[in-house]
Protein backbone atom coordinates (compact mmCIF):
# COMPACT_ATOMS: atom_id res chain seq x y z
CA UNK A 1 0.00 0.00 0.00
CA UNK A 2 2.81 2.35 0.89
CA UNK A 3 4.49 1.69 -2.47
CA UNK A 4 1.18 2.47 -4.24
CA UNK A 5 0.89 5.80 -2.44
CA UNK A 6 4.45 6.69 -3.45
CA UNK A 7 3.74 5.90 -7.11
CA UNK A 8 0.57 8.05 -7.08
CA UNK A 9 2.45 10.98 -5.51
CA UNK A 10 5.19 10.54 -8.09
CA UNK A 11 2.69 10.72 -10.94
CA UNK A 12 1.01 13.82 -9.48
CA UNK A 13 4.36 15.58 -9.18
CA UNK A 14 5.32 14.89 -12.79
CA UNK A 15 7.36 11.78 -12.17
CA UNK A 16 10.47 13.61 -10.91
CA UNK A 17 10.94 11.89 -7.59
CA UNK A 18 12.24 8.59 -8.91
CA UNK A 19 12.34 9.28 -12.60
CA UNK A 20 16.11 8.96 -12.68
CA UNK A 21 16.34 5.70 -10.76
CA UNK A 22 18.29 5.27 -7.54
CA UNK A 23 19.07 8.42 -5.52
CA UNK A 24 22.46 7.64 -3.99
CA UNK A 25 23.33 9.10 -0.57
CA UNK A 26 25.94 11.84 -0.89
CA UNK A 27 27.66 11.33 2.47
CA UNK A 28 30.04 8.68 3.81
CA UNK A 29 29.07 5.11 4.56
CA UNK A 30 29.14 5.82 8.31
CA UNK A 31 26.77 8.75 7.75
CA UNK A 32 24.55 6.45 5.69
CA UNK A 33 24.32 4.08 8.69
CA UNK A 34 23.08 6.96 10.84
CA UNK A 35 20.47 7.92 8.23
CA UNK A 36 19.36 4.27 8.01
CA UNK A 37 18.85 4.14 11.77
CA UNK A 38 16.72 7.29 11.63
CA UNK A 39 14.57 6.07 8.74
CA UNK A 40 14.59 2.40 9.84
CA UNK A 41 15.93 1.18 6.51
CA UNK A 42 18.60 -1.22 5.33
CA UNK A 43 21.74 0.03 3.56
CA UNK A 44 22.61 -0.89 -0.04
CA UNK A 45 26.24 -0.35 -1.12
CA UNK A 46 27.58 -0.45 -4.69
CA UNK A 47 31.34 -1.12 -4.59
CA UNK A 48 32.74 0.02 -7.95
CA UNK A 49 35.81 1.37 -9.79
CA UNK A 50 36.04 3.97 -12.53
CA UNK A 51 37.73 1.54 -14.95
CA UNK A 52 35.24 -1.31 -14.38
CA UNK A 53 33.07 -1.98 -17.47
CA UNK A 54 30.41 -4.10 -15.67
CA UNK A 55 30.19 -1.39 -13.00
CA UNK A 56 29.37 1.16 -15.70
CA UNK A 57 26.79 -1.21 -17.20
CA UNK A 58 24.98 -1.48 -13.86
CA UNK A 59 25.12 2.30 -13.35
CA UNK A 60 23.80 3.07 -16.84
CA UNK A 61 21.34 0.25 -17.54
CA UNK A 62 20.02 -0.83 -14.12
CA UNK A 63 20.39 1.88 -11.45
CA UNK A 64 18.76 4.50 -13.73
CA UNK A 65 15.50 2.59 -14.26
CA UNK A 66 12.43 4.20 -12.64
CA UNK A 67 11.13 0.88 -11.29
CA UNK A 68 14.50 0.28 -9.61
CA UNK A 69 14.45 3.78 -8.09
CA UNK A 70 10.88 3.37 -6.81
CA UNK A 71 11.74 0.20 -4.89
CA UNK A 72 15.30 0.90 -3.69
CA UNK A 73 14.68 4.51 -2.66
CA UNK A 74 11.83 3.33 -0.45
CA UNK A 75 13.55 0.30 1.11
CA UNK A 76 17.24 1.28 1.33
CA UNK A 77 19.73 4.05 1.96
CA UNK A 78 21.81 3.64 -1.21
CA UNK A 79 25.53 4.42 -1.27
CA UNK A 80 28.25 4.21 -3.96
CA UNK A 81 31.74 3.38 -2.68
CA UNK A 82 34.83 3.62 -4.89
CA UNK A 83 36.77 0.51 -3.93
CA UNK A 84 40.09 2.00 -5.05
CA UNK A 85 40.04 5.07 -2.82
CA UNK A 86 42.37 4.69 0.17
CA UNK A 87 39.71 5.92 2.61
CA UNK A 88 37.42 3.06 1.57
CA UNK A 89 39.92 0.22 1.91
CA UNK A 90 38.66 -0.53 5.42
CA UNK A 91 35.18 -1.27 4.00
CA UNK A 92 36.63 -3.31 1.12
CA UNK A 93 38.46 -5.49 3.63
CA UNK A 94 35.59 -5.70 6.13
CA UNK A 95 33.02 -6.81 3.56
CA UNK A 96 35.49 -9.00 1.60
CA UNK A 97 35.15 -7.19 -1.72
CA UNK A 98 37.36 -9.24 -4.06
CA UNK A 99 35.75 -8.46 -7.43
CA UNK A 100 33.85 -5.60 -9.03
CA UNK A 101 31.08 -4.74 -9.03
CA UNK A 102 30.12 -6.11 -5.60
CA UNK A 103 26.65 -5.29 -4.25
CA UNK A 104 26.39 -5.38 -0.44
CA UNK A 105 23.26 -5.22 1.74
CA UNK A 106 23.79 -4.14 5.39
CA UNK A 107 21.91 -3.60 8.62
CA UNK A 108 22.01 -0.01 10.03
CA UNK A 109 24.65 -1.25 12.50
CA UNK A 110 26.89 -2.35 9.62
CA UNK A 111 26.16 -6.08 9.94
CA UNK A 112 26.30 -7.92 6.59
CA UNK A 113 22.96 -9.24 5.31
CA UNK A 114 23.88 -10.28 1.77
CA UNK A 115 26.64 -9.80 -0.82
CA UNK A 116 26.62 -10.57 -4.56
CA UNK A 117 29.18 -9.92 -7.31
CA UNK A 118 28.80 -9.20 -11.02
CA UNK A 119 26.14 -7.59 -13.17
CA UNK A 120 22.39 -8.14 -12.83
CA UNK A 121 19.30 -7.51 -14.90
CA UNK A 122 16.71 -5.03 -13.65
CA UNK A 123 14.38 -7.86 -12.64
CA UNK A 124 17.08 -9.82 -10.78
CA UNK A 125 18.30 -6.67 -9.01
CA UNK A 126 14.80 -5.86 -7.73
CA UNK A 127 14.29 -9.51 -6.78
CA UNK A 128 17.55 -9.47 -4.77
CA UNK A 129 16.30 -6.41 -2.89
CA UNK A 130 12.95 -8.10 -2.18
CA UNK A 131 14.73 -11.21 -0.89
CA UNK A 132 16.96 -9.13 1.41
CA UNK A 133 13.89 -7.22 2.63
CA UNK A 134 12.15 -10.50 3.40
CA UNK A 135 9.42 -9.98 0.78
CA UNK A 136 10.39 -12.96 -1.39
CA UNK A 137 11.71 -16.47 -0.81
CA UNK A 138 15.37 -16.91 -1.62
CA UNK A 139 16.13 -19.21 -4.52
CA UNK A 140 17.35 -21.92 -2.14
CA UNK A 141 14.13 -21.64 -0.13
CA UNK A 142 12.04 -21.79 -3.33
CA UNK A 143 13.98 -24.86 -4.47
CA UNK A 144 13.48 -26.53 -1.06
CA UNK A 145 9.74 -25.82 -1.32
CA UNK A 146 9.67 -27.49 -4.73
CA UNK A 147 11.63 -30.53 -3.46
CA UNK A 148 8.98 -30.99 -0.79
CA UNK A 149 6.34 -31.14 -3.53
CA UNK A 150 8.16 -32.29 -6.66
CA UNK A 151 4.93 -32.84 -8.63
CA UNK A 152 4.04 -29.13 -8.50
CA UNK A 153 4.83 -27.92 -12.03
CA UNK A 154 4.05 -24.30 -11.08
CA UNK A 155 6.78 -24.36 -8.43
CA UNK A 156 9.17 -26.00 -10.87
CA UNK A 157 8.39 -23.25 -13.38
CA UNK A 158 9.30 -20.59 -10.79
CA UNK A 159 12.55 -22.42 -9.99
CA UNK A 160 13.56 -22.50 -13.67
CA UNK A 161 12.70 -18.83 -14.20
CA UNK A 162 14.87 -17.72 -11.27
CA UNK A 163 17.70 -20.25 -11.71
CA UNK A 164 19.88 -18.20 -14.13
CA UNK A 165 20.01 -15.18 -11.83
CA UNK A 166 20.90 -17.37 -8.84
CA UNK A 167 23.61 -19.41 -10.56
CA UNK A 168 25.21 -16.35 -12.16
CA UNK A 169 26.28 -14.88 -8.79
CA UNK A 170 27.77 -18.09 -7.36
CA UNK A 171 31.48 -17.54 -6.81
CA UNK A 172 32.84 -21.10 -6.53
CA UNK A 173 33.04 -23.01 -9.84
CA UNK A 174 32.20 -26.28 -8.06
CA UNK A 175 28.97 -24.77 -6.68
CA UNK A 176 28.11 -23.26 -10.05
CA UNK A 177 28.60 -26.56 -11.87
CA UNK A 178 26.58 -28.45 -9.25
CA UNK A 179 23.61 -26.16 -9.79
CA UNK A 180 24.05 -26.16 -13.59
CA UNK A 181 23.73 -29.94 -13.62
CA UNK A 182 20.81 -29.86 -11.21
CA UNK A 183 18.88 -27.22 -13.17
CA UNK A 184 19.60 -28.98 -16.46
CA UNK A 185 17.96 -32.14 -15.09
CA UNK A 186 15.01 -30.11 -13.82
CA UNK A 187 14.51 -28.60 -17.27
CA UNK A 188 14.51 -32.03 -18.94
CA UNK A 189 11.91 -33.20 -16.43
CA UNK A 190 9.81 -30.08 -17.05
CA UNK A 191 9.51 -30.37 -20.84
CA UNK A 192 9.01 -34.14 -20.77
CA UNK A 193 6.38 -34.04 -18.04
CA UNK A 194 4.35 -31.04 -19.12
CA UNK A 195 2.33 -31.54 -22.36
CA UNK A 196 3.36 -29.37 -25.30
CA UNK A 197 -0.09 -27.78 -25.35
CA UNK A 198 0.49 -26.45 -21.80
CA UNK A 199 3.90 -25.03 -22.72
CA UNK A 200 2.52 -22.56 -25.26
CA UNK A 201 2.79 -19.42 -23.13
CA UNK A 202 5.30 -16.61 -22.61
CA UNK A 203 6.72 -17.88 -19.30
CA UNK A 204 7.41 -21.38 -20.61
CA UNK A 205 8.78 -20.06 -23.90
CA UNK A 206 11.24 -17.97 -21.89
CA UNK A 207 12.32 -21.15 -20.06
CA UNK A 208 12.75 -23.06 -23.32
CA UNK A 209 14.84 -20.37 -25.00
CA UNK A 210 16.97 -20.09 -21.84
CA UNK A 211 17.79 -23.75 -21.33
CA UNK A 212 17.19 -25.62 -24.58
CA UNK A 213 20.27 -26.67 -26.48
CA UNK A 214 20.13 -25.83 -30.17
CA UNK A 215 23.06 -27.60 -31.86
CA UNK A 216 22.03 -27.81 -35.51
CA UNK A 217 20.69 -31.36 -35.16
CA UNK A 218 17.11 -32.48 -35.58
CA UNK A 219 15.31 -31.96 -32.28
CA UNK A 220 12.04 -33.82 -31.52
CA UNK A 221 10.94 -31.21 -28.97
CA UNK A 222 11.49 -28.27 -31.32
CA UNK A 223 9.68 -30.21 -34.03
CA UNK A 224 6.72 -30.41 -31.63
CA UNK A 225 6.89 -26.63 -31.27
CA UNK A 226 6.84 -26.24 -35.06
CA UNK A 227 3.77 -28.48 -35.21
CA UNK A 228 2.08 -25.89 -32.96
CA UNK A 229 3.65 -22.86 -34.65
CA UNK A 230 0.38 -20.98 -35.15
CA UNK A 231 -0.52 -21.33 -31.47
CA UNK A 232 2.99 -20.18 -30.43
CA UNK A 233 2.80 -17.07 -32.62
CA UNK A 234 -0.69 -16.28 -31.33
CA UNK A 235 0.10 -16.77 -27.61
CA UNK A 236 3.80 -15.89 -27.40
CA UNK A 237 4.35 -13.54 -30.34
CA UNK A 238 6.68 -13.27 -33.30
CA UNK A 239 9.74 -14.08 -31.15
CA UNK A 240 8.66 -17.72 -31.02
CA UNK A 241 8.59 -17.75 -34.82
CA UNK A 242 12.06 -16.20 -34.94
CA UNK A 243 13.38 -18.81 -32.48
CA UNK A 244 12.06 -21.73 -34.55
CA UNK A 245 13.33 -20.14 -37.77
CA UNK A 246 16.80 -20.12 -36.26
CA UNK A 247 16.51 -23.82 -35.46
CA UNK A 248 15.48 -24.52 -39.06
CA UNK A 249 18.35 -22.37 -40.31
CA UNK A 250 20.89 -24.21 -38.17
CA UNK A 251 19.66 -27.52 -39.59
CA UNK A 252 19.87 -26.15 -43.13
CA UNK A 253 23.34 -24.68 -42.67
CA UNK A 254 24.80 -27.82 -41.10
CA UNK A 255 23.48 -30.09 -43.86
CA UNK A 256 24.46 -27.66 -46.64
CA UNK A 257 28.02 -27.28 -45.33
CA UNK A 258 28.41 -31.06 -45.16
CA UNK A 259 27.21 -31.39 -48.77
CA UNK A 260 24.07 -33.34 -47.87
CA UNK A 261 21.14 -32.86 -50.21
CA UNK A 262 18.71 -33.19 -47.29
CA UNK A 263 19.21 -29.47 -46.63
CA UNK A 264 16.68 -28.79 -49.41
CA UNK A 265 13.94 -30.20 -47.16
CA UNK A 266 14.57 -27.46 -44.61
CA UNK A 267 14.80 -24.76 -47.27
CA UNK A 268 11.40 -25.79 -48.57
CA UNK A 269 9.89 -25.52 -45.10
CA UNK A 270 9.81 -21.73 -45.49
CA UNK A 271 7.00 -22.32 -47.95
CA UNK A 272 5.46 -25.09 -45.88
CA UNK A 273 5.04 -25.58 -42.11
CA UNK A 274 7.44 -22.66 -41.34
CA UNK A 275 5.76 -20.15 -43.64
CA UNK A 276 3.89 -18.39 -40.82
CA UNK A 277 7.20 -17.67 -39.07
CA UNK A 278 9.00 -16.69 -42.26
CA UNK A 279 6.25 -14.20 -43.17
CA UNK A 280 6.97 -12.31 -39.93
CA UNK A 281 10.51 -11.45 -40.99
CA UNK A 282 11.00 -7.75 -41.90
CA UNK A 283 12.61 -6.65 -45.15
CA UNK A 284 16.16 -5.80 -44.19
CA UNK A 285 19.49 -6.67 -45.77
CA UNK A 286 21.39 -8.18 -42.84
CA UNK A 287 23.67 -11.18 -43.31
CA UNK A 288 23.59 -14.13 -40.87
CA UNK A 289 27.21 -13.35 -39.94
CA UNK A 290 26.37 -9.78 -38.92
CA UNK A 291 23.25 -11.02 -37.18
CA UNK A 292 25.15 -13.45 -34.98
CA UNK A 293 27.68 -10.74 -34.07
CA UNK A 294 24.92 -8.63 -32.47
CA UNK A 295 25.67 -9.40 -28.82
CA UNK A 296 27.15 -8.78 -25.39
CA UNK A 297 28.31 -5.15 -24.89
CA UNK A 298 28.07 -4.34 -21.20
CA UNK A 299 25.80 -7.26 -20.71
CA UNK A 300 23.16 -5.97 -23.11
CA UNK A 301 23.05 -9.04 -25.31
CA UNK A 302 19.68 -10.47 -26.11
CA UNK A 303 18.90 -13.96 -24.91
CA UNK A 304 17.95 -14.84 -28.47
CA UNK A 305 21.44 -14.05 -29.71
CA UNK A 306 22.95 -15.94 -26.79
CA UNK A 307 20.96 -18.98 -27.84
CA UNK A 308 22.38 -18.78 -31.34
CA UNK A 309 25.95 -18.75 -30.05
CA UNK A 310 25.96 -20.80 -26.82
CA UNK A 311 27.75 -24.12 -26.81
CA UNK A 312 25.57 -25.79 -24.18
CA UNK A 313 23.18 -25.17 -21.32
CA UNK A 314 26.04 -24.62 -18.87
CA UNK A 315 27.32 -21.85 -21.12
CA UNK A 316 23.88 -20.24 -20.81
CA UNK A 317 23.78 -20.42 -17.06
CA UNK A 318 27.27 -18.95 -16.81
CA UNK A 319 26.10 -16.01 -18.92
CA UNK A 320 23.03 -15.42 -16.80
CA UNK A 321 24.26 -11.94 -15.80
CA UNK A 322 22.91 -10.88 -19.17
CA UNK A 323 19.79 -12.99 -19.60
CA UNK A 324 17.13 -10.59 -18.34
CA UNK A 325 18.17 -7.72 -20.61
CA UNK A 326 16.07 -9.26 -23.37
CA UNK A 327 13.28 -6.69 -23.70
CA UNK A 328 15.44 -3.77 -24.78
CA UNK A 329 16.94 -5.61 -27.73
CA UNK A 330 14.31 -8.15 -28.80
CA UNK A 331 12.96 -5.94 -31.58
CA UNK A 332 16.41 -5.31 -33.03
CA UNK A 333 17.30 -9.00 -32.80
CA UNK A 334 14.16 -9.93 -34.71
CA UNK A 335 14.96 -7.40 -37.41
CA UNK A 336 18.41 -8.89 -37.79
CA UNK A 337 16.98 -12.31 -38.68
CA UNK A 338 15.49 -11.23 -42.01
CA UNK A 339 17.86 -12.67 -44.60
CA UNK A 340 18.39 -16.11 -43.05
CA UNK A 341 16.76 -17.97 -45.91
CA UNK A 342 18.05 -15.72 -48.61
CA UNK A 343 21.53 -16.66 -47.44
CA UNK A 344 20.55 -20.33 -47.41
CA UNK A 345 19.71 -19.98 -51.08
CA UNK A 346 23.05 -18.22 -51.55
CA UNK A 347 24.75 -21.16 -49.87
CA UNK A 348 22.96 -23.51 -52.22
CA UNK A 349 24.12 -21.51 -55.25
CA UNK A 350 27.67 -21.38 -53.88
CA UNK A 351 27.73 -25.15 -53.41
CA UNK A 352 26.45 -25.70 -56.92
CA UNK A 353 29.11 -23.34 -58.27
CA UNK A 354 31.80 -25.16 -56.30
CA UNK A 355 30.54 -28.49 -57.62
CA UNK A 356 30.65 -27.18 -61.18
CA UNK A 357 34.21 -25.93 -60.62
CA UNK A 358 35.27 -29.31 -59.29
CA UNK A 359 33.76 -31.01 -62.32
CA UNK A 360 35.56 -28.59 -64.62
CA UNK A 361 38.84 -29.24 -62.81
CA UNK A 362 38.25 -32.98 -63.01
CA UNK A 363 37.62 -32.73 -66.75
CA UNK A 364 40.72 -30.57 -67.19
CA UNK A 365 42.90 -33.05 -65.32
CA UNK A 366 41.41 -35.95 -67.26
CA UNK A 367 42.14 -34.09 -70.50
CA UNK A 368 45.75 -33.50 -69.49
CA UNK A 369 46.08 -37.15 -68.51
CA UNK A 370 44.74 -38.25 -71.90
CA UNK A 371 47.14 -35.91 -73.72
CA UNK A 372 50.11 -37.24 -71.79
CA UNK A 373 49.09 -40.83 -72.41
CA UNK A 374 48.74 -40.18 -76.15
CA UNK A 375 52.17 -38.55 -76.19
CA UNK A 376 53.57 -41.59 -74.40
CA UNK A 377 52.16 -43.92 -77.00
CA UNK A 378 53.39 -41.79 -79.90
CA UNK A 379 56.90 -41.42 -78.66
CA UNK A 380 57.29 -44.72 -76.81
CA UNK A 381 58.09 -42.71 -73.69
CA UNK A 382 58.61 -44.64 -70.52
CA UNK A 383 55.30 -44.99 -68.66
CA UNK A 384 56.94 -44.17 -65.32
CA UNK A 385 58.14 -40.84 -66.72
CA UNK A 386 54.68 -40.05 -68.06
CA UNK A 387 53.12 -40.84 -64.70
CA UNK A 388 55.63 -38.60 -62.94
CA UNK A 389 54.78 -35.69 -65.25
CA UNK A 390 51.09 -36.30 -64.63
CA UNK A 391 51.54 -36.24 -60.87
CA UNK A 392 53.60 -33.06 -61.16
CA UNK A 393 50.83 -31.42 -63.18
CA UNK A 394 48.29 -32.40 -60.55
CA UNK A 395 50.49 -31.04 -57.77
CA UNK A 396 51.06 -27.74 -59.60
CA UNK A 397 47.33 -27.33 -60.17
CA UNK A 398 46.58 -28.07 -56.51
CA UNK A 399 49.26 -25.59 -55.42
CA UNK A 400 47.79 -22.94 -57.70
CA UNK A 401 44.30 -23.45 -56.32
CA UNK A 402 45.59 -23.34 -52.74
CA UNK A 403 47.49 -20.12 -53.45
CA UNK A 404 44.34 -18.58 -54.89
CA UNK A 405 42.36 -19.66 -51.83
CA UNK A 406 44.90 -18.15 -49.41
CA UNK A 407 45.01 -14.93 -51.42
CA UNK A 408 41.23 -14.68 -51.32
CA UNK A 409 41.16 -15.28 -47.57
CA UNK A 410 43.70 -12.53 -47.05
CA UNK A 411 41.75 -10.12 -49.26
CA UNK A 412 38.53 -10.76 -47.35
CA UNK A 413 40.07 -9.96 -43.96
CA UNK A 414 39.83 -6.21 -44.25
CA UNK A 415 42.72 -5.64 -41.86
CA UNK A 416 46.53 -5.75 -41.71
CA UNK A 417 47.23 -9.40 -40.94
CA UNK A 418 50.99 -8.86 -40.73
CA UNK A 419 52.47 -10.70 -37.78
CA UNK A 420 55.31 -8.72 -36.25
CA UNK A 421 57.81 -9.61 -33.57
CA UNK A 422 57.84 -6.21 -31.90
CA UNK A 423 56.56 -7.35 -28.55
CA UNK A 424 59.73 -8.91 -27.27
CA UNK A 425 59.82 -12.15 -25.33
CA UNK A 426 57.95 -12.17 -21.99
CA UNK A 427 59.00 -14.24 -18.99
CA UNK A 428 56.20 -16.70 -18.44
CA UNK A 429 55.75 -20.06 -16.77
CA UNK A 430 54.08 -23.07 -18.31
CA UNK A 431 51.00 -22.25 -16.23
CA UNK A 432 50.98 -18.71 -17.67
CA UNK A 433 51.05 -20.12 -21.22
CA UNK A 434 48.16 -22.47 -20.43
CA UNK A 435 46.15 -19.69 -18.74
CA UNK A 436 46.70 -17.35 -21.72
CA UNK A 437 45.69 -20.10 -24.17
CA UNK A 438 42.51 -20.80 -22.18
CA UNK A 439 41.32 -17.16 -22.16
CA UNK A 440 42.11 -16.89 -25.90
CA UNK A 441 39.96 -19.97 -26.55
CA UNK A 442 37.09 -18.40 -24.57
CA UNK A 443 37.27 -14.94 -26.20
CA UNK A 444 38.19 -15.55 -29.87
CA UNK A 445 37.35 -17.64 -32.90
CA UNK A 446 39.53 -20.69 -33.41
CA UNK A 447 41.71 -19.22 -36.12
CA UNK A 448 45.22 -17.85 -35.80
CA UNK A 449 44.52 -14.14 -36.45
CA UNK A 450 41.50 -13.97 -34.09
CA UNK A 451 43.43 -15.66 -31.27
CA UNK A 452 46.57 -13.56 -31.81
CA UNK A 453 44.51 -10.33 -31.84
CA UNK A 454 43.17 -11.06 -28.34
CA UNK A 455 46.64 -12.17 -27.18
CA UNK A 456 48.11 -8.89 -28.49
CA UNK A 457 45.63 -6.87 -26.39
CA UNK A 458 46.36 -8.90 -23.23
CA UNK A 459 50.15 -8.60 -23.61
CA UNK A 460 49.83 -4.91 -24.48
CA UNK A 461 48.21 -4.56 -21.06
CA UNK A 462 50.99 -6.53 -19.38
CA UNK A 463 53.55 -4.14 -20.88
CA UNK A 464 51.53 -1.00 -19.96
CA UNK A 465 51.88 0.74 -16.54
CA UNK A 466 48.09 1.27 -16.55
CA UNK A 467 47.42 -2.43 -16.01
CA UNK A 468 48.83 -5.32 -13.95
CA UNK A 469 52.29 -6.37 -15.16
CA UNK A 470 51.66 -10.12 -15.29
CA UNK A 471 49.53 -12.31 -17.52
CA UNK A 472 47.65 -13.69 -14.53
CA UNK A 473 47.13 -10.22 -13.09
CA UNK A 474 45.63 -8.90 -16.36
CA UNK A 475 43.33 -11.89 -16.91
CA UNK A 476 42.04 -11.98 -13.33
CA UNK A 477 41.66 -8.21 -12.94
CA UNK A 478 38.24 -7.51 -11.49
CA UNK A 479 35.43 -7.23 -14.03
CA UNK A 480 37.62 -7.41 -17.15
CA UNK A 481 37.04 -10.81 -18.78
CA UNK A 482 33.56 -12.36 -18.66
CA UNK A 483 34.75 -16.03 -18.83
CA UNK A 484 36.59 -15.48 -15.51
CA UNK A 485 33.50 -14.73 -13.45
CA UNK A 486 31.11 -16.99 -15.42
CA UNK A 487 33.25 -20.08 -14.85
CA UNK A 488 33.88 -20.76 -18.54
CA UNK A 489 37.62 -20.12 -18.14
CA UNK A 490 37.82 -22.71 -15.37
CA UNK A 491 35.99 -25.21 -17.58
CA UNK A 492 38.51 -24.75 -20.42
CA UNK A 493 41.46 -25.00 -17.98
CA UNK A 494 40.05 -28.23 -16.59
CA UNK A 495 39.61 -29.76 -20.06
CA UNK A 496 42.80 -28.24 -21.48
CA UNK A 497 43.09 -25.59 -24.24
CA UNK A 498 43.21 -26.57 -27.90
CA UNK A 499 46.57 -27.06 -29.59
CA UNK A 500 45.99 -23.98 -31.75
CA UNK A 501 45.26 -21.82 -28.69
CA UNK A 502 48.46 -23.13 -27.03
CA UNK A 503 50.47 -22.40 -30.17
CA UNK A 504 49.19 -18.81 -30.43
CA UNK A 505 49.76 -18.22 -26.70
CA UNK A 506 53.39 -19.40 -26.96
CA UNK A 507 53.99 -17.35 -30.13
CA UNK A 508 52.61 -14.23 -28.41
CA UNK A 509 54.79 -14.77 -25.34
CA UNK A 510 57.76 -15.12 -27.70
CA UNK A 511 56.98 -11.68 -29.14
CA UNK A 512 54.45 -12.24 -31.95
CA UNK A 513 51.88 -9.44 -32.34
CA UNK A 514 49.11 -8.80 -34.88
CA UNK A 515 49.95 -5.49 -36.57
CA UNK A 516 46.30 -4.46 -36.97
CA UNK A 517 45.79 -4.23 -33.18
CA UNK A 518 49.32 -3.38 -32.08
CA UNK A 519 48.10 -0.20 -30.32
CA UNK A 520 44.88 -1.66 -28.86
CA UNK A 521 44.13 -2.29 -25.20
CA UNK A 522 40.40 -3.13 -25.33
CA UNK A 523 37.93 -5.21 -27.31
CA UNK A 524 34.20 -5.91 -27.36
CA UNK A 525 32.00 -8.30 -29.24
CA UNK A 526 31.45 -6.69 -32.63
CA UNK A 527 27.97 -5.62 -33.61
CA UNK A 528 27.11 -4.46 -30.11
CA UNK A 529 28.68 -1.01 -30.46
CA UNK A 530 28.95 1.76 -33.02
CA UNK A 531 32.40 2.88 -31.94
CA UNK A 532 35.21 2.75 -34.53
CA UNK A 533 37.72 -0.02 -34.34
CA UNK A 534 39.29 -3.02 -36.03
CA UNK A 535 36.94 -5.98 -36.60
CA UNK A 536 38.69 -9.34 -36.37
CA UNK A 537 36.91 -12.64 -35.83
CA UNK A 538 33.74 -11.23 -34.28
CA UNK A 539 35.64 -8.90 -31.94
CA UNK A 540 36.06 -5.12 -32.29
CA UNK A 541 39.44 -3.82 -31.09
CA UNK A 542 40.24 -0.22 -30.07
CA UNK A 543 43.06 1.72 -28.34
CA UNK A 544 41.14 3.44 -25.53
CA UNK A 545 37.87 3.20 -23.70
Amino acid sequence: MKALIIIVVWLLMGGNIFGQGIEFFSGTLDEAFERAKEEKKLVFVDFYADWCGPCKQLAQDVFTKPEVGIYYNEKFICVKVNAEEVSNKVYVKKYKVTSLPTLVYLQPDGKLVSSVSGTMSVEDFIMEGRIVAGEELSFEALYAKYKANSKDMKLLQQVLVRAPGFVSVLEKPVDKQKWVTRVEDLYKKYITTKPIEELINKDDFKIVRTFHKMDGKEDPFLEKMIAHLDEYIENVGKYAGAYLLEYNNKMTSRLARSGKKEYEKYVERVRGDMKAAYDLMPERNVSPYDRIKYMYEHGNATLLEMLFSAENMADFINKADFIENLSEYDKTALDDLKNIYKNIEDQKNTLETQQDSLLDLKDELKKKQTELQEKAKATSTNLTEVQAKLEKAKAEEAARLEAERLEQLQQNGGYDDTITNNGGQIDASADDVTLLAAILQCEAHQNYDSLLAVATVILNRVESPRFPNTIRGVIYASGQFEPVWTGRLDAVLKKGPTSLSMQVAQDAINGARLAAVADCYYFLYAGSTNRPGVNIGNNLFFPSW
